[in-house]
């Protein structure tokens, strides 16, 4: 969904915020039933720090802190949430990994939405 109105930018935000309180609400919930057992202990500590993490952005995504796209850009996290949920955690981390990549791609398409640009001309939005 590319963003190419205010409106779209405002309801975008609304929705990516959403979806990071969902994620982070999850991933505490995997966390809690994991640090309960001894074996998957470890993923649940690792989901715990994913889930304050994405309870942290939320605030900023809300901001449209223009520095969020490029803090996406990479996958190395997400990659490594994944294998160490499906070693120690099993299939729900994996997929929750999958709707975290999900929110990635839309925070990178809508780019412009952070840092104030017009989507299709790259040049600052009038404010107003």
């Amino acid at each position: 969904m590319l963003c190419k109105t205010e409106k779209d930018a405002s309801e975008f935000i609304r929705k990516i915020a959403e979806y990071q309180l969902i994620s982070g609400v999850i991933w505490i919930a995997i966390a809690i039933l994991q640090v309960c057992t001894c074996y998957l202990a470890i993923a649940g500590v690792w989901n715990i720090i994913v889930a304050v993490s994405r309870f942290q952005m939320i605030a900023r995504i809300k901001a449209r802190d223009p520095n969020l796209p490029g803090e996406h850009e990479g996958v190395g996290m997400l990659i490594a949430a994944a294998v160490v949920n499906l070693l120690l955690g099993g299939i729900i981390g994996v997929v929750l990994v999958a709707f975290d990549y999900y929110v990635r791609n839309q925070i990178l398409e809508n780019r412009h939405v952070f840092d104030g640009r017009s989507p299709t001309m790259g040049t600052p939005q009038a404010s107003g």
